[in-house]
């Protein structure tokens, strides 16, 4: 192809419009439109195939790649919806924090090429004004997932997930505690391999063009995977592909971890270092979390045993 004289633009658009569709986008015309004959059918537009009101419609998932914050108006995210649809005034799941936490907001607005929109479709590119909440609350590779206003339970997020693998280059070998830059999606973390399971061989060490089952652990903290989504992993020249199985629970993180650690819960040096503080700064927080009263006579006894002794006067 060539970018002067734009030859060979129409073979690649001929090449574009044969590739088959990698997921389904749903609709919302049958019902808007009373079209009872083609309830629960498909309707078959040249290539592209469309679910109508038949099917239950997908959970809402919107993938946040950029914050914003406008002068007199707020945070404003950009991002892809992943899937279902959007529309302003919908409650939703803004999340994972820092600790895995979700927080109940709403879209007010959206726009679309700088153009108020009524809805934002699966696979459309949007900027959304989010109701009360700060730049401080939102991070590059948090999600908006569809709320039931009738229901309080949060998305479970996870900060251990499976994945199938296939190494594209690495100079020696891979083994656990391995660590790489994972991409998924819009999530951008660094991540740590806890086991590795080879269907054909029991080696737990990967080599360029090996195949496996990984257990990945987020350095930081949690994020929001559903099963089915690829991924890159890379360390310098390293490469390789991917795409996630299966999400660990909390209690199957505990015990890859414990697996990957003989039992120790440990890394390295390092982060037995900061356990430890942890653990010192928790036991002089509970010390200081004692009442005034006593604090203040055990400083006055302390200060009457160190009081020196009087010295008699001489006349």
């Amino acid at each position: 192809i060539s970018n002067v004289t734009g030859e060979g633009i129409d073979s690649l658009q001929t090449f574009l419009n044969v590739l088959p569709l990698s997921r389904c986008y749903s609709a919302p015309m049958a019902s808007s439109r009373g079209d009872a004959a083609n309830k629960g059918k498909t309707i078959d537009k040249g290539k592209k195939h469309t679910a109508v009101s038949g099917e239950a419609p997908a959970k809402m998932q919107f993938d946040i790649s950029e914050i914003f914050v406008v002068p007199f108006v707020g945070t404003i995210v950009s991002g892809v919806v992943a899937s279902g649809t959007l529309k302003p005034g919908d409650p939703v799941w803004l999340g994972p924090d820092y600790n895995g936490h979700f927080l109940a907001t709403a879209v007010r607005t959206i726009q679309r090429k700088r153009v108020d929109a009524q809805a934002a479709y699966t696979g459309q590119s949007v900027s959304l004004w989010l109701k009360k909440v700060t730049r401080s609350q939102v991070r590059k590779g948090m999600v908006l997932l569809g709320r039931n206003e009738h229901s309080a339970e949060e998305p479970h997020s996870s900060q251990t997930f499976e994945a199938e693998v296939v190494v594209l280059y690495h100079s020696t070998t891979i083994s656990s505690r391995y660590q790489a830059m994972i991409h998924c999606g819009s999530v951008r973390q660094t991540a740590r391999i806890l086991s590795i399971e080879q269907a054909d061989v029991s080696a737990d060490t990967l080599r360029t063009g090996d195949r496996a089952r990984v257990v990945f652990q987020f350095l930081r903290h949690p994020e929001y995977l559903t099963e089915g989504t690829r991924l890159i992993f890379r360390e310098g020249r390293t490469k390789g592909v991917g795409k996630v199985v299966r999400v660990l629970n909390k209690a199957e993180e505990l015990e890859a971890v414990s697996r990957a650690t003989k039992g120790t819960m440990v890394f390295d040096q390092r982060s037995l270092k900061v356990m430890n503080e942890g653990i010192r700064h928790r036991a002089a927080s509970a010390a200081n979390a004692a009442t005034p009263s006593s604090a203040a006579n055990g400083s006055g006894a302390a200060a009457a045993k160190k009081a020196p002794p009087k010295l008699p006067m001489k006349g």
